[in-house]
């Protein structure tokens, strides 16, 4: 991960840069692609990625997992949602994975992950992942932002950040390269924001549910009135009151 990196000083948006990319054929497994300003990043939903210029990592990331059926693609969101938690956690101390592939701290944004994959059939030719780290930023438009710097009180050195986040995607990558998916699922698992807590959901209206797990598929299982549900990501959304875990 990251031996070879394309660096733009500002650019629309990673991810649509690494498309282009992935049409040149001398282009390999583990390329980056790396701004100082991304001027259209999106996230879930197409929403708004909040970054302040030279402050933050914002990049992508180009894998192929031929190895990997197209039933079980979530793999991509667990691994690399392990592998920027592990990084947070390292510079602020904790973290914790909100589904699907959000990186909070005490309940607040700090990263945000989005994975576009190219299809062959039923097979995973090429992934791009396109992650938001909040490093050194400290005022942001939205309340439930926040980054390491905010969190820790202090500067960090935005190429040892980026150092420690290529190590740990590199090491689970390799886990699900080596099948070793079940530790990544039960990892992945009890990492979750709200795991086994009444918090507050949106679906036609809001209502309270207790988190039990995500399926195979990355659906969230939802105990709501005393029965498990299974929702898909555009079927549900953590509420604002959840997230900051108010009753």
């Amino acid at each position: 991960m990251g031996k070879k990196v394309i660096y733009v000083p500002t650019c629309h948006s990673t991810n649509l840069l690494a498309e282009q990319v992935l049409a040149d054929k001398g282009n390999y497994e583990g390329t980056v692609v790396i701004t100082d300003h991304q001027t259209m990043g999106r996230g879930q939903f197409d929403r708004e990625w909040e970054t302040e210029p030279g402050k933050n990592l914002t990049l992508s990331v180009i894998l192929k997992p031929s190895f990997l059926h197209l039933e079980s693609q979530f793999l991509l969101n667990m691994f690399s949602s392990l592998a920027v938690k592990k990084t947070v956690s390292f510079f602020a101390g904790y973290s914790e994975i909100k589904w699907p592939n959000d990186i909070l701290i005490n309940n607040r944004k700090i990263s945000g992950i989005l994975i576009k994959n190219v299809l062959k059939g039923k097979t995973i030719t090429n992934s791009i992942l396109g992650i938001g780290l909040n490093v050194n930023q400290e005022k942001f438009t939205n309340e439930n932002a926040a980054s390491l710097r905010g969190m820790t009180r202090k500067q960090h050195d935005l190429s040892v950040v980026f150092s420690s986040l290529m190590e740990n995607l590199e090491s689970y990558y390799l886990k699900l390269r080596e099948s070793k998916c079940k530790a990544l699922e039960n990892e992945y698992h009890n990492s979750l924001f709200g795991l086994e807590k009444e918090i507050h959901f949106e679906s036609e209206g809001e209502f309270k549910g207790i988190i039990k797990g995500v399926d195979k598929k990355g659906q969230l299982i939802v105990e709501v009135s005393g029965k498990n549900q299974k929702f898909n990501l555009n079927q549900i959304k953590i509420h604002s009151k959840g997230w900051l875990g108010e009753k």
